[in-house]
């Protein structure tokens, strides 16, 4: 571990909104009596020891798992000459799905571990024996069809039981999942999973979203025309023949989930062990201004790394109720599976968030007796600018903790949930990514919550901010680096055979260390403050300013529904800086301007005051909600929208549009 060090002055504390988080499980003391070089049960015990004895942390993770295993645990990390520098439990195999369908030994078996709610009302119970019936189903579908260790499972799913089941049999197998959301264009879809030459698909011939049932069949039979690999079609819905390419494509082998349960029904849900990092799926980048990049994660790996951030730092058990708005296609999907080994009941949404209106989420909470609430922080910000109060319109009393992920979240906002949700309800806000498939930075068990930082570092994540010396630096923003190997690191990227790929996008700006590509602050007191992606921050006076900021401050004013900072040039060497806000029915642009101005003005500097506020139809965003300040940045600087942004990875393709418009009129 690195030695921190301190480059500027002393930063404000935290803006703490409660001192210690109430806790509900006994995790941490069980796994610290695995754990014997830690001194004690405490988070602070815990959280050194494992920096300084990661392999025997991660050694007490694997037995305080209970995993299954063959083969021997020893060593627990070997160093390897490339990407990312170690490999964990060399001589392991496991099984990620026999995990997930294990779970706790004391479960009440009549209890359902998912429960799969439709926009409209349908709702789908599954027990864990009922999960696994189904799946030893589906693994028997995949078997008749070949499907094998290796081979490639790809789905374009919303977010509904078929998807689960479907991705476990594929894992049982050691074969290899990837998935995209069905809001995505059929070019968006294919540019993720046609490099991944699938042999079998999985896909929906409807979605639920916004109040409509949206036909997908033609949609789909565009993908399955760009995917000639698929030979075995598997269709989550009540009609095979609706999914067909231009020229009638079928793949021989085509049915539907159901019939595939129905056919194979009581086949056992068996297990292949595989090497401790077999590929478990691929996930993807969200490619908005470059090629999408496979990322591949290890059964293994996955296994450690979400116990560990669902036990350890979640305190999730069996009693909780855990529901997530999420995409298949996104990380917390990934994530929201694995919950399933901790005995929690997973719930699967599909649908719009905000039907029929925008007290849906507490409303759900509220009526399903959710203990956990997984929502994308554009979701909170809103509810608490909307001045929404679900506190006094509905029973939230099992409600603990709102988790937040995709942006960062507004310290209003933060403030809101403590409020507005009634006592004893968080917000945990995290930072990690796509790329480890979990969180770096986090508040710790029972530890403080604050409204504008993390409170700090995951268990095992040897985080630092790096100054552009590569040296550790507080109070001051610099870059996100991870200096010691974690087991949820990507086995490998693909298509990257020389591994050249891999260590260009985390390797190269600090040989031998992981840049994550984020603009963070580390405060003395050791929490730490998200400025954005890195490539977005704004330089003026000589302070680096990270579009979070500007967020925080512009979120305050009245008539700003969402906003967008982009720094654009205005001449040969000159650069202005423009804020594009959403207003607000009956807000007035003058007003708004003058109070964007004196509001950054307050919150940073008046050197970095926006040159220019200028309204705008809709804030271009990804599909996971994070707002597009590159591509947008990029265009404004004269680069090619084709070639500065990737419609396709856009939850609304079209809102590239205004400012593609923009830039033509400023004559870049």
């Amino acid at each position: 571990m690195l030695p921190h060090a301190s480059t500027a002055p002393a930063t404000p504390a935290a803006d703490r909104l409660v001192d210690s988080w109430p806790l509900r499980n006994d995790h941490l003391a069980a796994f610290a009596r695995r754990f014997p070089s830690a001194d004690g049960s405490d988070y602070d015990s815990l959280a050194e020891a494992a920096l300084t004895d990661p392999a025997g942390f991660w050694t007490a993770v694997l037995d305080h798992s209970a995993i299954e295993y063959t083969g021997s645990p020893s060593p627990a990390m070997e160093e390897t000459p490339a990407p990312p520098y170690a490999r964990f439990f060399p001589n392991l195999s496991v099984n990620y799905a026999r995990e997930i369908l294990r779970g706790p030994a004391d479960e009440d078996p009549t209890r359902p571990v998912v429960v799969a709610l439709a926009e409209d009302g349908a709702r789908t119970l599954c027990t864990r024996a009922e999960l696994r019936l189904r799946v030893g189903a589906v693994r028997a579908e995949l078997r008749a069809a070949g499907i094998t260790r290796g081979d490639v499972v790809a789905a374009v799913m919303p977010n509904r039981l078929d998807a689960v089941v479907v991705f476990l049999a594929a894992a049982s197998l050691g074969a290899i999942w990837s998935a995209c959301g069905p809001d995505l264009t059929p070019a968006g879809i294919l540019s993720r999973l046609a490099p991944l030459e699938p042999a079998a698909l999985l896909v929906a011939t409807d979605v639920r979203s916004g109040g409509a049932r949206i036909d997908l069949s033609a949609s789909m039979g565009a993908v399955l025309d760009g995917l000639p690999t698929v030979e075995t079609l598997l269709v989550s819905g009540d009609d095979v023949t609706r999914v067909t390419g231009a020229a009638g494509r079928t793949p021989a082998r085509s049915r539907t989930v159901d019939e595939a349960v129905l056919e194979h029904a009581g086949a056992a849900a068996e297990f292949d062990d595989v090497p401790f990092d077999h590929p478990l799926w691929v996930l993807h980048t969200s490619g908005t201004t470059g090629p999408v990049k496979g990322i591949v994660h290890g059964h293994g790996g996955i296994l450690l790394e979400h116990s560990k951030l669902m036990r350890l730092q979640n305190d999730i058990g069996p009693t909780d109720r855990v529901a997530w708005f999420t995409s298949v296609g996104w990380m917390l999907w990934n994530v929201n599976v694995s919950l399933i080994a901790t005995g929690a009941t997973v719930y699967l949404l599909e649908g719009s968030p905000l039907h029929p209106d925008a007290m849906q989420p507490w409303r759900l909470a509220a009526e399903e007796r959710i203990t956990f609430l997984g929502c994308v922080s554009p979701l909170v910000n809103f509810a608490a600018s909307a001045g929404l109060s679900p506190v006094d319109a509905f029973d939230l009393a099992a409600l603990r903790a709102v988790t937040v992920s995709g942006a960062p979240l507004l310290p209003d906002a933060a403030r809101w949930v403590t409020t507005a949700l009634g006592d004893g309800v968080v917000p945990l806000s995290m930072s990690g990514g796509t790329d480890i498939c979990s969180a770096f930075l986090q508040p710790a068990p029972g530890g403080p919550i604050s409204a504008d930082a993390i409170a700090g570092r995951a268990l095992a994540v040897d985080a630092e901010v790096f100054d552009e010396n590569g040296r550790a630096t507080r109070g001051r923003i610099g870059e996100l680096v991870v200096t010691t190997p974690l087991p949820s690191m990507p086995v490998m990227l693909w298509n990257d055979p020389d591994g050249e790929l891999y260590r260009t996008a985390y390797y190269e700006q600090y040989p031998g260390v992981w840049c994550h590509g984020d603009a963070v602050e580390e405060r003395t007191d050791g929490s730490f403050v998200m400025h954005g992606r890195s490539d977005a921050t704004l330089n003026r006076a000589g302070m680096r300013v990270g579009t979070t900021e500007y967020y925080r401050a512009i979120s305050a004013v009245a008539g700003v529904e969402d906003s967008l900072v982009v720094e654009a040039r205005s001449g040969a060497t000159e650069t202005e800086i423009i804020a594009f806000v959403v207003l607000a029915d009956g807000a007035d642009l003058e007003e708004v301007s003058r109070d964007v101005r004196d509001a950054v003005a307050g919150a940073l500097s008046p050197a970095h005051v926006p040159d220019r506020v200028v309204a705008a139809p809709s804030v271009p965003r990804t599909v996971t909600s994070k707002p597009c300040e590159v591509p947008v940045g990029r265009i404004l600087r004269g680069v090619d929208p084709d070639r500065a942004v990737n419609r396709d990875a856009l939850a609304d393709p079209g809102s590239i549009d205004f400012y593609v418009e923009f830039a033509g009129t400023r004559g870049v």
